[in-house]
């Protein structure tokens, strides 16, 4: 297992990620944010996230506000692994520190690596409910990304 591909019925909002990393520890995580388009739910102004963010603090940015996603780009490490890049490709992000990466694109199309099978296994799990459709595990062999990258 590579991860997790699923389509969500309405764009992807603040709820889905806590949906997404519900019973997932992540403070001792930060994630590292690439490509971004996140817009306020309420006047649909655009919203930065900062490059970089611990993971508790994402997850109560995505508490304390409405918004919705179009692109993302978002990788995940442990809190004091050391972050030169980001990885280009699957091989890169199997060689690197790098735990999990999270692409969303056109606020539906979601897809989530992890290198951690029990981490894949839950979000399969917190994602199996009619919100969301098409969902599946990437493997190796239904795996069509080439980059890592939403564009």
């Amino acid at each position: 297992m590579r991860g997790v591909y699923f389509h969500s019925e309405d764009d992807v909002n603040n709820k889905d990620f806590i949906k997404i990393f519900n019973n997932i520890n992540l403070d001792n995580y930060r994630m590292k944010i690439g490509y971004q388009e996140f817009y306020n739910s309420k006047n649909g102004g655009q919203i930065e996230i900062c490059e970089e963010i611990r993971g508790s603090k994402f997850l109560k940015f995505c508490n304390d506000n409405n918004f919705y996603t179009i692109f993302l780009e978002m990788f995940i490490y442990e809190k004091n692994d050391y972050i030169e890049k980001f990885p280009k490709d699957y091989n890169e992000y199997m060689k690197s520190p790098c735990k999990m990466a999270l692409f969303i694109v056109d606020s539906a199309s979601i897809e989530i690596y992890s290198k951690d099978d029990n981490i894949t296994k839950t979000i399969m799990k917190n994602i199996s409910d009619k919100r969301y459709s098409d969902q599946e595990y990437t493997t190796d062999e239904n795996d069509g990304r080439t980059r890592f990258s939403v564009w």
